[in-house]
């Protein structure tokens, strides 16, 4: 803590205009400025920015940060991939639904 009021000290007199000096007193992190578009790991609880690279499902470049905010839901591939073994049979069922209702559809 000591330290931490050494560097806003330092912060508060340099002359520089560009405000917040220091990683840990600014609000970037991973690249993302703002802090609400933080989520949390649907498998182990960590936090994680569904905008940044690492995050799953992947999406391909050039996807918008909407929808990485709208489907992302774990911060790693390991725990997407236990998730989907413990639920195996959840999510064997929604795959099947979801394809059933796909063919259907493209019948129609």
């Amino acid at each position: 803590m000591k330290q931490a009021i050494h560097y806003n000290e330092i912060a508060s007199d340099s002359n520089s205009n560009r405000g917040d000096l220091f990683p840990h007193e600014s609000n970037f992190v991973l690249g993302v400025w703002n802090m609400s578009t933080s989520r949390t790991c649907k498998y182990c609880g960590k936090k994680y920015y569904p905008k940044s690279y690492y995050s799953y499902p992947q999406f391909e470049y050039g996807t918008s940060d909407d929808d990485k905010m709208e489907f992302a839901r774990f911060h790693s591939l390991g725990c997407m991939t236990q998730w989907i073994r413990e639920n195996k049979q959840a999510f064997a069922h929604l795959i099947d639904t979801v394809s059933e209702n796909v063919i259907k559809e493209d019948n129609q």
